[in-house]
């Protein structure tokens, strides 16, 4: 099972979840809207603050 999921909501636009096991669904919402660019941005942010 895939750690993020994207949902798209728009064209070039999605919605940014992260899974988690006491969610249903795609899980927890992180983000909202946000361009493919952006989600990188987000996800390296992430796993930036997830090192330290």
């Amino acid at each position: 099972m895939a750690p993020v999921t994207l949902l798209a909501v728009a064209p070039g636009r999605y919605d940014l979840y992260f899974r988690d096991a006491t969610h249903s669904g795609f899980g927890v919402l992180r983000a909202r809207d946000l361009t493919i660019e952006a989600v990188g941005a987000q996800l390296n942010a992430d796993s930036r603050s997830s090192i330290a």
